[in-house]
Order: C-alpha cells, then sequence, then structure tokens
C-alpha cells in the first residue's frame, strides 16, 4: 500500500485531535463547565456585591444613628436652663455736701457717690479724696455728720443719706482739734487749723519715727491707743492750756496709731498764741503731759526682736 495522500492525512489529523479532545461529547462538556465556572463567577460575585451593601447599609445606618445622637445633644444644649449672669454687686447712692475750704478746694458744694451697699462714711471720704486728693491731708482734722447728727467713720451709709463733711468749726475752744487717727499728718494741715488774725506766733512739734533707739537700729513702729480716753485726755492737756495761758487762741493735737515708717510724724500739736513765748510753752507742756497721761502705746520692731514702750516712753 502506497502512502496516504493529502486528503488522508488531514483525515487522520482530525480525528487523532477529536480524540485527544473527547470529541463532541467532551466539547459539550466542556462548554457545560464553563458555563457552569461562569454562573458560580456570577454567582460569588452577586454575594460579594451583596455583603458590600449590607456593609454600606450598616455604615449608613451607623452614620444617621451619630446625627440623631448629635441631634438630641445640640437639643438638650438648647433646652438646658442657662445660669443667670451675676448681677452686680447692689450700690447706695448717697449725696456729699461740702462746706468752706472744702467746698473752695474743690470748687463743688456737692458731690453724688455710688458706694457698695454697706458702705461706711469712711468709704464715702475715701471716694471724695479720690476724686479730690487736695482734701486728703485734712482726714484728721474732719467731722462728720449725716442730717442734723455727727456721726462715726464707721457709721454705715443708707440709701439717699446726705452726709456732710465739716472742717474745723470756727470759734474759740470749740475751734480746738483732738483726735486719734490712722491716716498720715501733714503739718501743714494741722497749721490751717489753728489760724486766728489775733495769733502772733503759731508753735507745731512734730514727733517722728526715727531710724534708731538706744543703739539698735529700728525697721518700723507700731501705736495702739484707747482712742477715746486718749481724745478726751487730749482735750483736757488742752482746757489746762487754756487756764494756764490766756494768750492762747487754737490748739489742735492729733495722735496716729497703726504701723509707722522710718520719718513719719507720729503726732503733732499745734497751739496759735498772741505772744511766740506763749505758744512756745504751750506747746512744750501739751507733748510733755500727752506721753505721761495720754494711753498710747508704742511697739518697736527691730532686726532681732521687738518691744513695747508705754505708756509713750521714747
Amino acid at each position: 500500500m502506497g502512502a496516504p495522500g493529502p486528503h488522508r492525512r488531514r483525515w487522520v489529523l482530525r480525528h487523532v485531535l477529536r480524540a485527544r479532545l473527547g470529541g463532541p461529547a467532551a466539547a459539550g462538556r466542556r462548554h457545560r463547565r464553563g458555563a457552569r465556572h461562569q454562573g458560580l463567577h456570577r454567582q460569588a460575585q452577586r454575594a460579594v456585591s451583596h455583603r458590600q451593601r449590607d456593609r454600606l447599609r450598616r455604615q449608613q445606618h451607623a452614620r444617621r444613628r451619630l446625627r440623631d445622637q448629635e441631634s438630641e445633644r445640640e437639643v438638650e444644649l438648647r433646652l438646658r436652663p442657662v445660669s443667670p449672669v451675676l448681677d452686680a454687686a447692689p450700690t447706695v447712692r448717697v449725696r456729699v455736701r461740702l462746706f468752706a475750704r472744702y467746698r473752695e478746694a474743690t470748687g463743688r458744694d456737692r458731690i453724688e457717690l455710688d458706694l457698695p451697699e454697706g458702705g461706711t462714711v469712711e468709704s464715702a471720704w475715701s471716694a471724695v479724696a479720690e476724686r479730690h486728693p487736695e482734701l486728703a491731708r485734712y482726714r484728721p482734722f474732719t467731722l462728720f455728720a449725716v442730717g442734723n447728727e455727727y456721726v462715726a467713720a464707721e457709721h454705715r451709709l443708707r440709701p439717699d443719706d446726705e452726709l456732710c463733711l465739716f472742717p474745723p468749726v470756727s470759734g474759740g475752744a470749740g475751734g480746738d482739734t483732738y483726735r486719734v487717727v490712722t491716716a498720715p499728718l501733714s503739718p501743714d494741715a494741722i497749721a490751717a487749723t489753728i489760724e486766728e488774725p489775733g495769733a502772733g506766733g503759731i508753735v507745731i512739734f512734730s514727733g517722728v519715727v526715727r531710724h534708731e533707739t538706744g543703739g539698735r537700729p529700728v525697721k518700723f513702729l507700731e501705736y495702739e491707743a484707747h482712742a477715746p480716753m486718749a481724745e478726751a485726755k487730749m482735750r483736757e492737756i488742752g482746757e489746762g492750756i487754756r487756764g494756764r495761758w490766756p494768750g492762747v487762741k487754737r490748739v489742735a493735737m492729733l495722735h496716729r496709731v497703726g504701723r509707722l515708717e522710718i520719718g513719719e510724724s507720729s503726732v503733732l500739736i499745734a497751739v496759735s498764741a498772741a505772744h511766740r513765748h506763749e505758744a512756745f510753752e504751750a506747746c512744750k507742756h501739751a507733748i510733755d503731759t500727752l506721753k505721761r497721761t495720754v494711753p498710747v502705746w508704742k511697739k518697736e520692731h527691730f532686726e532681732d526682736g521687738e518691744v513695747w514702750v508705754g505708756l509713750q516712753g521714747g
């Protein structure tokens, strides 16, 4: 038998390929298997899409729930009662009247003040002196009245009170001044209180805190007094002066209490008289008697300790 022709060879090759590939049945099986794989693939894709949608739904639900919670919080904050703003401290409005040299010094005869509720005469004076510092030096000599009655510096003022600030009154012994004070002392101010046309001499004594005692350096001094009794005793001294030196016109005696620094004045005594020798003698008598009889005590503070001195020694 001769070699197969070209047609025979193609026939054989086709059948060999069919045998290897499984023939039409295998092709069908391959088709069905591919279709099944494609179906499974689509199912898997759908399953993934379902999970993604579920996850997106959960995320959206969580965001909505968070927004709802935030909205509820905002509503709660809006509805929560707000603490009221603290009202300003209540105040008391008072009228202050100024007389004589006080009126001239300020150029006014009335001042209206708003003081904290419970404010005192002293706080009113401080407010006036802050506006008009030229009055500050007269504090030791100032008299206070509400209505027609004299009052103390600690007197509490009520709404619509009229507080009168009086310089020392004029006329005879009634113009003398005897006070225990806490404010700094001014020689110029005390001199103004004893001016008298008939006086030929004015003598002022100022006791000043010195920097050492008995060779020990002094840091500062403290003075304490029984104020009502001290003022009464100073008045007795003044009356004694008038009886002993008839030419005396005016007397003023001031003693400061509290802490005093070096160089500050602790006591001022001023006397005006028709003749200078009466003024000198009366002033010396006043300070010598004051140191023996007026209940004022001094505490000296040193670097290495402190000591009380009394009645008013030193």
